[in-house]
């Protein structure tokens, strides 16, 4: 059995990548915003969000 595809993952991480963002922005500390900025910069590079968009 295939696994799943990687558009799949993708739009299923868009939105939890987009709530990470916002609250790493409204409290997260500053180990955890880097942390978060790089991970969600890999996300939206591999699966090409526009993360400059409001949903």
């Amino acid at each position: 059995m295939p696994g799943p595809s990687g558009e799949a993952i993708c739009q299923g991480l868009e939105q939890p990548a987009r709530i990470h963002a916002a609250s790493l922005v409204s409290d997260g500390g500053p180990s955890s915003v880097q942390t978060g900025v790089v991970l969600i910069r890999g996300l939206a590079a591999a699966c090409t969000y526009d993360l400059g968009r409001e949903e």
